[in-house]
C-alpha cells in the first residue's frame, strides 16, 4: 500500500499584499492488488496496480505590480496648441487578482501480464483550472487604455488515456511494440461575462 501527501505554500510579489500567498496541497495513493494474497496462485498476472492521486497547483506567470495601475510620464497633451508635459494612467489594474489554480485528478490501472511481457495503462483524469489570468479588454470608447489582468476564466479537460505494450526477447532479437489511444474533452467553463471572438 502506498501512500503520499505533499504541499506547496507559494507566495508572488506580483500580487497585491493580503493575497500573494496560496497553498496547494496534493496525494496519491496506490494499491498493488498482485501483491495480496488472494493473487497468489494467478500466475498470468504479473502486475496488477491501482493508482488515485489529486493535486492543486498554482500559477503566477503575469507581469510585475499587475496589481497597480501603470502610470506613463511622457504621456504629454496639447493645450491652445502648445504641447504640455504630463502623466496619465496608461494601464488599469485589478488589485484584487491572485494564484490562478489548476487542479488534477486522476484514477489509473495497470496490468501486467506473463512476466510484464504484455502491459497495459489506464489513466482516466480530470484536470480544472479556476481564476485563470487574463487580460480584459476594455472599449476605445473609454479612452486609449490597457486592460487590467485580472482572474478571469475557468477551463476544464476531462478524459482517459489507454496504452499496451508488448515486449519479448527470440534469439538474440529483444523487441518492444507499443500503441496509445486518448480522448479529451477540452472546455471553457466560465467566462466571467467577458465575450471572446
Amino acid at each position: 500500500y502506498l501512500f503520499e501527501f505533499n504541499f506547496r505554500y507559494d507566495g508572488s510579489s506580483r500580487f497585491a499584499p493580503g493575497r500573494q500567498w496560496g497553498l496547494f496541497p496534493s496525494l496519491s495513493a496506490g494499491w498493488r492488488i498482485a501483491e495480496e494474497a488472494f493473487m497468489e496462485n494467478i500466475e498470468t498476472i504479473s502486475n496488477l496496480k491501482l493508482r488515485l492521486s489529486w493535486g492543486q497547483l498554482g500559477n503566477q506567470q503575469i507581469s510585475l505590480y499587475s496589481f497597480l495601475n501603470q502610470i506613463n510620464i511622457n504621456q504629454g497633451t496639447t493645450f491652445n496648441n502648445q504641447n504640455v508635459a504630463g502623466s496619465a494612467v496608461t494601464t488599469l489594474s485589478d488589485p484584487d487578482i491572485s494564484w490562478e489554480t489548476t487542479t488534477i485528478s486522476n484514477i489509473g490501472l495497470d496490468l501486467g501480464l506473463w512476466n510484464d511481457r504484455l502491459e497495459f495503462n489506464l489513466d482516466v483524469f480530470n484536470k480544472v483550472t479556476t481564476e485563470i489570468l487574463a487580460r480584459i479588454n476594455i472599449p476605445g470608447q473609454v479612452g486609449d487604455l490597457t486592460g487590467p489582468i485580472t482572474n478571469l476564466y475557468g477551463m476544464s479537460n476531462k478524459g482517459f488515456e489507454l496504452s499496451a505494450t508488448h515486449r519479448n526477447t527470440i534469439g538474440k532479437l529483444t523487441y518492444r511494440i507499443g500503441g496509445s489511444i486518448a480522448y479529451v474533452d477540452n472546455n471553457v467553463d466560465y467566462l466571467s461575462g467577458d465575450i471572446q471572438y
